[in-house]
C-alpha cells in the first residue's frame, strides 16, 4: 500500500468531524479529489479492511473502523395494529408512489428526536429528510409537543434561505410522518407548506428508513443520554451541515447537498 495515501486515509478515520464511511473516504479521494492522491497507487475498501485485520497498519485502533449495520427484521405482524382513531387520517398506503421508488424529487419523511429520558424535559429536534436525496432539515426545539412541531414548521424557511426562492408546494410535495402525537395539527402543517401528509403504519419505522437513516446520524452529534437544551441552534445546524456535506455511498459518492441544490436548480424561482 502507498504510504502516503495511508496516512491520508488514517487521518480522516481520526478527524473529529468524520462521519463518513471508510468506503466512502476512499472513493471521496478517487472520484472528488483525484489530485490529492497524484501519483499515488489507489486501493479498494476491502484491501484497507484486510491490512486492518492483518494488523498491518502500526498503532491503529480497530475500534475507530465504523460499526457495520444489522438489518432489523422488519416487524410486519403489527402493521395493522393500534389503528390511528384521528379522523380523516391518510395513510401511507394512498401515497402514489411504491415505497422503494425514488425517483421524484419533493417527498420527505419526518420525525423527531429527543434528548435523555432520565432529564425532565431534555429539548428536541424535528427533522425532515428528502427521500430522493436524502437532503436533511433539522430544527432545534424546546420540547417535542404538537405546538412546538407547528412553530418548528414554521421557521423552516428562516434557517434555510435557500428555500426562500420557490414555492413550498414545489419543494414539499408529500410529508411521511409516524404516528406521534406531537403530529397531531398535521392539518395545519399542510396548509402551511402546502403540502399532502400521509401517515405511516404504527410500529413499522422501517416505511421512513430514510428519515431514520439521518436520526442516526444526527445521534453522532446529539446521544440519546444528552440534553439537548445545552445546546446552541448554531451548533444543531452545523451539525447538519456536516451531514448534509457528507458523501455517500448510495448516491453514487456525491453529497446530499450537491443533490438537492441541483434539484432546486429545475425548480420554477418565485418571480422577483
Amino acid at each position: 500500500m502507498n504510504f502516503l495515501l495511508l496516512l491520508l486515509l488514517i487521518k480522516e478515520i481520526k478527524s473529529p468531524y468524520n462521519i463518513n464511511s471508510v468506503d466512502e473516504i476512499i472513493n471521496d479521494f478517487k472520484r472528488n479529489r483525484s489530485e490529492e492522491i497524484a501519483g499515488m497507487i489507489t486501493i479498494c475498501t476491502s484491501t484497507f479492511y484486510n491490512f486492518v485485520n492483518d494488523d498491518k497498519i502500526d498503532n491503529f485502533n480497530i475500534n475507530l473502523l465504523p460499526v457495520k449495520p444489522h438489518r432489523k427484521q422488519k416487524n410486519v405482524t403489527n402493521i395493522n395494529e393500534g389503528k390511528r382513531k384521528r379522523d380523516k387520517i391518510n395513510s401511507i398506503e394512498n401515497r402514489p408512489f411504491l415505497p422503494n421508488n425514488r425517483e421524484k424529487f419533493g417527498h420527505w419523511e419526518g420525525d423527531t428526536v429527543v434528548g435523555s429520558s432520565k432529564i425532565e424535559n431534555s429539548g428536541a429536534c424535528f427533522t425532515l429528510v428528502e427521500r430522493k436525496t436524502r437532503f436533511q432539515i433539522v430544527v432545534k426545539m424546546i420540547d417535542r409537543k404538537s405546538d412546538t412541531v407547528l412553530k418548528a414548521v414554521k421557521n423552516i424557511k428562516t434557517l434555510y434561505p435557500e428555500l426562500k426562492d420557490y414555492k413550498l408546494e414545489q419543494i414539499f410535495k408529500s410529508i411521511t410522518f409516524d404516528n406521534g402525537v406531537e403530529f397531531a395539527k398535521w392539518k395545519k402543517i399542510e396548509k402551511l407548506l402546502h403540502t399532502t401528509i400521509y401517515f405511516a403504519h404504527p410500529y413499522s419505522s422501517y416505511e421512513r428508513g430514510s428519515n431514520e437513516n439521518g436520526n442516526k446520524l444526527l445521534r453522532l452529534f446529539l446521544p440519546k443520554s444528552c440534553d439537548m437544551k445545552l445546546y446552541t441552534n448554531t451548533y444543531v445546524i452545523n451539525a447538519n451541515e456536516l451531514i448534509n456535506t457528507k458523501i455517500r455511498k448510495i448516491l453514487g459518492y456525491k453529497s446530499s447537498l450537491e443533490l438537492f441544490t441541483n434539484e432546486l436548480t429545475k425548480l420554477t424561482p418565485i418571480a422577483s
